[in-house]
């Protein structure tokens, strides 16, 4: 506990100059949940529009008003939402994955308190995405519960767990495969026992029944609303059959970075050396069984990208299938089995390992091996980009990043009721200083608003990405400023100098150059 409150250090001390990250962070999420719990309506079922954003988007397209993240970000300040949020993960991945060992996992292990400890910690000092909530790092106490009720122990405490928990959780992150992967593993531990446990069918109903209801409203859009989302219109990556297992080995040992576990290199090396001298038959083929499942998981994750299934399939060009959310928690099972009789194996083995286990525990603070199947670092460390790393391009501070010393003069230079052009600079910036922009960042959106956007920046495309920005070769066309002001939108701020008679400068803060539209 010391170690993952020293971890936390940023989100409890000094949170103000605290560093966070920017990418699917700063720049997006927290804003959409600010922007929702400051817009009046957040419980709000009659389709309410949110100004702040892409010209005003309805209400439905925002999360539920039954999460945990965005009732945190309507009781308190952003800032203070967003660290409550990540510390309530990090105890959670702790404790759940603690109980999980203790009594499953590791139940027959000698000295099996000092490993649980040590393999909840490491899984606590996994970079969860925060916009994920409970649901990568909730799993093991999850997991814990539905044991639970097959063995008949501490039921209320279960049933407690297993029916709050989508409250905590995402369904499109992650419930709705832990749903499915885990009730055919229920079906064949059933099959195996000849046994039917009655308990569980009725916690995966329940924990089904919750999980749709607090996230009606996005079957609403995909099934009942006859509104053409933007999001099917998204351009794909195509791969082939030797492009997919490629992907999937990678992804397997190495993860995506909303689903970042920290595996490799050092987790699959330990637990591959330590299956040797694992003696059980009935362990290692349960290991052996796990890692098949991994794998598999990464394959129906990457599958939606093969040519056939786009083609034959094109639900799938707006529905990412992530299996992998699943990955983590199987990743860490098998490295707590890698312990199981621990004791009982060679003493050159065991001098071995010790310096390996200070290792794993060490690289989370130094951030080292971060990058994804990809290639790409976007996990959240503040601890290293705060105190080691205080240089970083991918972690900010609020105040840094929103701007909102500049932001505060800005406010009193503009119009309160009229829209803001952003141009190179992030409208969901000007966002969480409340100012309404006409572009902006959000993952599906009605298409009309793409053909909207499209037809200000003279584009004939029908499609657009998730991020509708204007950019300097967007304003070039006069006839475009008379648009924007029929639409409200009064001022332009930029990060760069703009010579154009329909721009009157009004003045400049900082590196914020702020304009007047004029015909």
């Amino acid at each position: 506990m010391i170690v993952l409150i020293f971890y936390l250090t940023p989100y409890w001390y000094n949170i103000e100059n605290s560093k966070f990250l920017i990418h699917d962070n700063l720049d997006s999420n927290i804003v959409w949940f600010k922007n929702l719990a400051e817009s009046g309506h957040l419980f709000n079922h009659y389709n309410g529009i949110i100004d702040r954003t892409l010209g005003g988007l309805s209400r439905d397209y925002y999360p539920s008003d039954l999460n945990i993240i965005t009732i945190l970000f309507w009781f308190f300040p952003p800032i203070n939402a967003y660290c409550i949020l990540n510390i309530i993960m990090h105890l959670t991945a702790f404790f759940g994955m603690y109980l999980l060992c203790k009594d499953y996992v590791l139940a027959k292990t000698n000295n099996k308190k000092i490993f649980c400890v040590y393999i909840a910690l490491i899984f606590a000092l996994i970079p969860f995405w925060p916009s994920g909530a409970l649901t990568i790092s909730g799993q093991p106490l999850l997991l814990w519960a539905f044991f639970n009720l097959i063995k008949k122990k501490k039921q209320n405490y279960s049933w407690v767990i297993i029916l709050l928990f989508p409250f905590f959780s995402s369904l499109v992150l992650g419930n709705l495969f832990v749903i499915s992967v885990g009730f055919l593993i229920y079906v064949v531990y059933c099959f195996k026992n000849s046994t039917i446990y009655w308990n569980v069918i009725l916690a995966f109903s329940l924990f089904t029944v919750l999980s749709v209801i607090i996230e009606h409203r996005i079957f609403e859009q995909y099934f009942i609303h006859e509104v053409p989302l933007q999001r099917f219109h998204l351009l794909n990556n195509n791969i082939n059959l030797k492009g997919l297992i490629g992907i999937s080995i990678s992804q397997t040992i190495k993860g995506q970075y909303h689903f970042f576990g920290r595996v490799w290199p050092f987790i699959p090396f330990y637990m591959l050396l330590s299956f040797f001298y694992i003696k059980s038959k009935s362990i290692k083929i349960l290991i052996l069984c796990i890692i098949i499942l991994i794998f598999l998981l990464s394959v129906l994750t990457t599958a939606k990208d093969l040519n056939i299934v786009t083609i034959y399939f094109p639900f799938f060009n707006s529905f990412n299938p992530r299996f992998i959310s699943i990955n983590n928690i199987l990743w860490y099972i098998l490295f707590a089995l890698s312990f199981y009789k621990f004791q009982s194996r060679p003493r050159y083995f065991k001098i071995f390992s010790y310096p390996i286990f200070i290792i794993i525990g060490i690289i989370p603070f130094f951030n080292s091996f971060r990058e994804d199947f990809q290639g790409y670092d976007g996990i959240e460390n503040s601890f290293y980009h705060t105190y080691i790393n205080e240089k970083s391009n991918s972690h900010q501070s609020f105040k840094v990043y929103y701007h909102t010393k500049e932001f505060k003069e800005i406010k009193s230079l503009i119009s309160v009721n009229s829209r803001i052009c952003c141009v190179g600079i992030y409208p969901e910036i000007a966002q969480f200083n409340k100012i309404s922009t006409l572009g902006g960042y959000y993952p599906f959106y009605p298409q009309k608003k793409c053909i909207e956007f499209n037809y200000i920046i003279n584009n004939s495309y029908n499609y657009c990405s998730k991020r509708l920005y204007l950019k300097y070769e967007d304003i070039n066309n006069e006839t475009k400023f008379s648009e924007l002001l029929n639409i409200n939108v009064e001022y332009l701020i930029s990060d760069k100098p703009i010579k154009s008679n329909n721009l009157n400068f009004v003045k400049k803060i900082n590196r914020i150059w702020i304009y007047k539209l004029t015909i």
